[in-house]
């Protein structure tokens, strides 16, 4: 059985999009945190992070987020789009200032738009 608790999609060697399944625990901010890293030292530095399908966030996975969004920069094509339709979720990320750009978006099409463009 498949105890991951997330999926990884590769688009090129830059972007990745990673899908948080549902009831993936209390030490998803920890596991996000990580798999985030893992893929920066690999790479990629465009991220689309999709929080559709858990049904609650602890602010640990938030705080992963914005942890990572504050060292990416949109000058070089590197960014993070987290696609959400919790209206708490988008309000914490909206007030909270990051040294990075964090973007917000309803759908996977909205947020790999709204990243930077990749750059060579």
């Amino acid at each position: 059985m498949d105890r991951s608790i997330h999926d990884v999609e590769r688009l090129d060697g830059r972007t990745a999009v990673v899908t948080l399944r549902r009831g993936a625990g209390h030490e998803l901010g920890i596991e996000v945190a990580r798999l985030l890293a893992t893929l920066e030292a690999d790479g990629v530095s465009r991220f689309v992070v999709d929080l559709r399908t858990p049904q609650l966030l602890n602010s640990k996975v938030l705080d992963a987020l914005v942890r990572a969004a504050a060292h990416l920069d949109p000058r070089t094509g590197a960014g993070l789009a987290v696609i959400t339709e919790q209206q708490y979720v988008r309000t914490i990320l909206e007030v909270t200032e990051t040294g990075g750009l964090l973007f917000l978006a309803d759908s996977r099409e909205e947020a790999l738009e709204a990243l930077p463009p990749a750059r060579a």
